[in-house]
């Protein structure tokens, strides 16, 4: 039951955050905003078995902010593919 709660909790956020990510792309640029987002998922996914080891409700929060950070990136990168400087003329 553990394991079920540890991998839901991953995208419990992650469809939220989908479009304030688009929000933060459009405003300040995808590559602030889709390089920060893996720069800090790469961060929390060196800590996972640090949390692991210590606690469960750490790990829950761990992958909530994994959530929030894979969902703000995804749209990022939608954004850059078809952001109006990227249409051809």
């Amino acid at each position: 039951m553990k394991q079920n709660e540890v991998l839901g909790a991953f995208f419990t956020l992650h469809w939220a955050t989908q479009l304030p990510g688009g929000i933060l792309a459009a405003r300040y640029g995808t590559k602030l905003i889709f390089g920060l987002a893996n720069f800090i998922g790469c961060i929390t996914c060196m800590l996972v078995p640090i949390t692991a080891y210590l606690n469960f409700r750490a790990m829950i929060l761990l992958r909530l902010l994994q959530g929030v950070v894979a969902g703000a990136a995804w749209p990022g990168k939608k954004y850059s593919v078809t952001s109006p400087q990227n249409i051809p003329h």
